[in-house]
């Protein structure tokens, strides 16, 4: 996998798609501009706008020329609705209209380019968060366990409200901990859906694959090294799944969890973990600097789920 590539994919995409709306529109516009009787209307409705505009300066009324504009208009229209086009095709219909498909707003990645780019890194990391994991399809009728199926309920509350208030919220990270079936990776999809609602950008990744790409930084001497982990870093929510199942590679696997984590930290940006662990494996498999920041009480909630299996009852 390469963000870089990825990236550039997708700088491509939106350069495509703004083209192509502007094109459309200049051709159409090219097109009724050949026709005369249109363009006389456009100089007979930009000349009797001047006009108005001095007349309101003066003090004087204008209704007649109005009238007139109204009536040019009226006319332009029949002519664009006779070949089948509308005013609106005259100028570029952007598929999105905050950035004009261009990806940014004001010097921000639009919602849009976080969108396909969540899409683009899910594919990448072979994981496709399903739209139908969402805290609204949310049911606890697979739990033959009654108090296994309230606890969930309960949970999913907690977790609906955590994601409304933010980003006023005092808990940036969320660990799930438990065997495996419990639902902590459905959980997670059901975040990630609610997040990406907002129009907050998502990374979700397997902890094995985010190991990949540390190595992958580790070993780089390109320039632009940074990609491989930019969006651990960078993503306004990133949801590390399976944590314990990765590679403990030297100078790597620690050292670069770390590195995120505290990098998020700095501007408050949520991290959610599922892991089979418990606490006080995470202490002594990564240490008192990565497991002091995941288990904070002040800025962690810890949610360790027990009961049945759900994927056998399922």
């Amino acid at each position: 996998m390469d963000f870089r590539q990825i990236n550039k994919n997708l700088q491509r995409e939106f350069t495509a798609k703004k083209m192509r709306a502007e094109n459309i529109a200049a051709r159409n516009f090219a097109w009724v501009n050949s026709v005369p009787a249109y363009v006389k209307l456009t100089k007979i409705e930009k000349e009797l706008a001047l006009e108005i505009s001095k007349q309101k300066v003066a003090g004087k009324d204008s209704k007649d020329l109005q009238k007139i504009i109204a009536d040019a208009r009226d006319k332009k229209k029949k002519i664009l609705a006779k070949m089948n086009l509308k005013e609106s095709d005259l100028v570029p219909q952007y598929e999105c209209k905050k950035c004009s498909d261009t990806g940014v707003v004001n010097g921000y990645i639009c919602s849009c380019y976080k969108k396909r780019r969540n899409e683009e890194l899910g594919k990448a990391f072979g994981i496709e968060i399903s739209k139908q994991k969402t805290f609204k399809n949310f049911s606890t009728k697979i739990c033959k366990n009654e108090t296994q199926a309230k606890e969930l309920e309960s949970l999913k509350t907690k977790l609906e409200k955590w994601v409304q208030d933010y980003p006023d919220v005092k808990k940036t990270k969320i660990l799930f901990t438990g065997k495996t079936g419990l639902g902590k990776t459905y959980l997670t999809e059901c975040l990630a859906n609610a997040f990406l609602e907002k129009g907050n950008s998502v990374c979700f990744v397997s902890a094995f694959e985010m190991v990949n790409c540390f190595l992958k930084y580790h070993t780089s001497f390109e320039k632009d090294k940074y990609s491989w982990i930019e969006p651990f870093v960078e993503s306004d929510v990133l949801i590390i799944d399976d944590l314990g199942t990765e590679p403990k590679l030297k100078n790597v696997t620690l050292e670069y969890l770390y590195l995120v984590i505290s990098e998020r930290e700095k501007y408050s940006r949520p991290i959610i973990v599922t892991t089979n662990f418990e606490s006080g494996n995470i202490l002594d498999i990564y240490g008192e600097r990565i497991y002091s920041r995941l288990i904070n009480k002040q800025t962690s909630a810890t949610f360790k789920m027990v009961g049945d299996d759900l994927r056998v009852s399922k």
